[in-house]
């Protein structure tokens, strides 16, 4: 099964503070992560023609030096989620593999999960 993340990087959120936490970051560079990721505004402008101003609710800056190692730190425990399934991923492409004797035994564990 292929998963697509729609939008993978838009798709970050406050889970991501909590991981940085995890890692090791102090309250110093919490406070500036949080900051860096929230209360952010966007607007597309074209020679003298400016769209309206959209307030960002979740994600990482994209084009950012530090938005694919915040979002690698984002999705890289979700091999420890999976019991049943192996797990290839590769930036925001990820494959789920199962092994099963028939395609019902399968259908019963993705209906149970």
């Amino acid at each position: 099964m292929y998963v697509d993340l729609k939008k993978a990087f838009d798709a970050v959120d406050q889970i991501l503070i909590k991981k940085l936490s995890h890692h090791g970051n102090n309250n110093t560079g919490l406070k500036w992560f949080y900051s860096y990721l929230n209360n952010r505004r966007k607007c597309c402008k074209v020679n003298e023609e400016s769209s309206n101003i959209e307030y960002i609710r979740c994600g990482v800056p994209q084009g950012s030096c530090l938005g694919h190692h915040l979002f690698l730190l984002y999705i890289n425990d979700i091999p420890y989620a999976l019991k049943c399934s192996k797990i290839m991923m590769y930036a925001d492409d990820t494959r789920l593999a199962y092994c099963a004797k028939n395609v019902s035994f399968i259908s019963n564990i993705m209906n149970h999960n």
